[in-house]
């Protein structure tokens, strides 16, 4: 059994799977099909359909999994944007450093974690986050996905929640 099988095709040569013998069943959450690497060649699925598929919705009606509850958690920043012109001194430096004029940049919310990594954001994010969530007994919170808008994000976030 091969578990996050769409991984497996970093094996070019199969070595892996030829070395054992025995029914081979790959569980993947995210099948992977591309010119060059595909899940379903390697596990001989047709028309790259899988052999079987289990929905999320069924498995919460099976009692399998608990529904997610999703929770957006907003700032001013993010949910207005921000002008140039309200950046610290820092932050402008970085926009003249990309050849732009903070005087006359306009971002929306969307944008702004795109570009910036603003430890302030990310604090308050955090903070409501640990308000919000449901936390174990020890008070840590519990399984938690933060969506991030970029891996460079995904790392700062990474560092504000420690």
């Amino acid at each position: 059994m091969f578990d996050e099988a769409h991984r497996s095709y970093y094996d070019k040569n199969n070595v892996l799977m030829d070395y054992f013998d025995g029914l081979m069943i790959g569980l993947t959450a995210t099948p992977r099909s591309n010119e060059s690497k595909s899940t379903y060649d390697l596990f001989d699925c047709n028309d790259g359909a899988p052999t079987a598929e289990y929905s999320y919705n069924d498995a919460v009606k099976d009692g399998i999994l608990v529904p997610y509850v999703a929770k957006i958690i907003e700032t001013k920043i993010l949910t207005e944007g921000i002008s140039g012109r309200d950046l610290s001194d820092d932050l402008k430096d970085k926009i003249r450093k990309q050849e732009e004029n903070p005087e006359e940049l306009e971002l929306e919310g969307a944008e702004f974690d795109q570009i910036f990594m603003d430890d302030k954001t990310n604090e308050l994010i955090i903070h409501e986050f640990m308000r919000l969530c449901y936390k174990s007994d020890e008070g840590l919170p519990c399984k938690t996905i933060f969506f991030c808008a970029s891996i460079d994000h995904a790392v700062h976030m990474k560092k504000s929640v420690r």
